[in-house]
């Protein structure tokens, strides 16, 4: 896991001709990867998104509208999918966070109680930004090392992680075998086949007081 930070320096206005709305149309026959249609209920939902020019300080804003759904509707779940890339020369990782927002609830989603369409603004949260919220995420750090640590020791439980004992860790990261072979050897500072809490924080680039 490696966590860090985006800072943003807020630029020029967008230009008009970049700052362009896009309109959208969800029915059953728009949906992807569906096993069976025939349990899905006929339904109709159009929007549009203000642009698709994304500001991280600014929100998401846009409006949606059911204009036909044959089944009662209990909540709206809206979902901002990012897509992240993060790659080198072994390959390449992908993960696909997102954020997710209830309408009708909160401040986030107001319905038009006339026409029944809802307003929507979804805001990228901001990451820490003061010495207190990095002090805090750095202790969540600290203790996600120690926690994986003490759930790779365990046969025996003697405060040493041995080859063996790391395979679990290893085995989902084959396709970046030298990526990961590097990093384990790097850990064992003394060549014993073991690695030490303590050597395990410093490949993982804790403070030598963690």
């Amino acid at each position: 896991v490696v966590e860090f930070i985006v800072e943003y320096r807020k630029p020029l206005e967008i230009q008009p001709s970049m700052d362009k709305a896009v309109n959208f149309l969800i029915t059953p026959e728009s949906l992807q990867n569906v096993k069976d249609r025939s349990k899905i209920p006929r339904f109709r939902i159009s929007g549009h998104l203000d642009s698709t020019v994304c500001k991280i300080t600014e929100p998401f804003t846009g409006e949606l509208c059911v204009e036909q759904c044959d089944a009662v509707i209990r909540s709206i779940e809206l979902q901002l999918v990012r897509v992240e890339t993060c790659g080198c020369a072994e390959g390449y990782a992908r993960d696909d966070p997102c954020i997710k927002m209830k309408c009708g609830t909160g401040k986030e989603c107001t319905i038009d109680a006339e026409s029944g369409t809802a307003k929507c603004q979804c805001i990228s949260k901001k990451i820490h930004t003061t010495k207190e919220d990095a002090e805090h995420l750095s202790r969540k750090w600290i203790d996600a090392i120690i926690w994986k640590f003490c759930d790779l020791d365990k046969q025996p439980h003697d405060r040493h992680v041995s080859r063996h004992e790391l395979f679990p860790l290893r085995a989902p990261l084959l396709s970046m075998e030298t990526c990961i072979s590097d990093f384990l050897d790097n850990c064992d500072e003394n060549s014993d086949h073991k690695i030490t809490l303590v050597e395990w924080g410093k490949c993982l680039g804790a403070s030598d007081d963690y």
